[in-house]
Order: C-alpha cells, then sequence, then structure tokens
C-alpha cells in the first residue's frame, strides 16, 4: 500500500470507530427510546359499566391502524374501524386516531375522533411484544361506559429509524 493510501486509512478507521462508539454500548447497540407500536390490530373488548338499558352487554370489535413516525418521538396517528355491539343493532365507528403517544415503558394512549363535549371514546393500554391490553372509555352526551381491550398486532408497519438524539 502506497504512503499516500495508508495516511488516508488511519483518519478512516478512527473515524468509523467513533460512529460505531456512538451507535453502541458494551450492551451493543443502543435501543430506541420508543417502543414500535406502528402496526394493524385486530381489537377486541367488552363495557363492564353498562346501563341497565343494555341488558345483554356491549362488546366491541375491529381494526386499528397505528402510525408512528419513528421510535425517537412519542407521538402516534393512525385510524380506527370498530364495530359496538348491543342489544339493538350494532353501530360502527370508523375515525382518526387523536391525541396518540406511546412511553419509553411501552403505555399507549389515544382517542378515536376529536373528542368532543358529547362524545369521547378513549383508549389506555401497556403494548408488550404484538399485544396491546388495556382500558377504554366511551362517553356519549351523559353516559359513559367503560371496560377492557386487547389489540393483536397482525401485521407490521415500517418505522423509520432516524438517529439524531
Amino acid at each position: 500500500m502506497s504512503h499516500r493510501c495508508a495516511s488516508l486509512v488511519r483518519p478512516i478507521t478512527i473515524l468509523l470507530g467513533g460512529l460505531l462508539a456512538a451507535c453502541s454500548d458494551n450492551n451493543g447497540p443502543k435501543a430506541w427510546p420508543y417502543p414500535d407500536a406502528a402496526g394493524q390490530y385486530d381489537v377486541v373488548g367488552v363495557f363492564d359499566t353498562v346501563p341497565e338499558a343494555f341488558e345483554n352487554g356491549v362488546s366491541v370489535s375491529g381494526t386499528l391502524s397505528i402510525n408512528q413516525a419513528n421510535r425517537n418521538v412519542d407521538s402516534l396517528a393512525g385510524r380506527a374501524t370498530l364495530v359496538i355491539a348491543y342489544s339493538f343493532r350494532p353501530e360502527t365507528v370508523t375515525d382518526v386516531l387523536t391525541f396518540g403517544q406511546v412511553t419509553t415503558d411501552g403505555h399507549i394512549h389515544f382517542s378515536v375522533g376529536l373528542p368532543a363535549e358529547s362524545f369521547a371514546w378513549i383508549f389506555d393500554g401497556v403494548s408488550s411484544g404484538d399485544t396491546i391490553v388495556g382500558r377504554h372509555s366511551l362517553g356519549y352526551a351523559t353516559t359513559r361506559i367503560h371496560g377492557d381491550f386487547t389489540a393483536l398486532r397482525t401485521a407490521h408497519q415500517p418505522v423509520a429509524n432516524v438517529t439524531g438524539r
């Protein structure tokens, strides 16, 4: 190797070594601050605080699509199509996710639609692997019902692993 090439190899080696050191520690690559929540989910749930008029109970099922720009930010977006089944007839709610957020320890919070004075559907859960388990609260006018839900990820969506923390 010529002297000229050898003089370039050392600075490039130092630069690459510094980049690798910045992206890892003694335990391997640094983890992203927020978990991967993006994907398509199948949702099932129940309401455990329903008015007496709903004597046969109320359940919910449907799909949830969560978008996550990258794993360096806590915001989530997406869309839900959920069917509320009760004794009268099923109701379908299709709307965007608002106020979506994931914490570093996997807590996920979002609303379906834009909460208004007369309507709000809020979901709070914990993500573990491909499952989100939590509570949801649906309010309409002066009535509010609550219950448990489970969302199982059926397909992943790509999340940009953007650097620059």
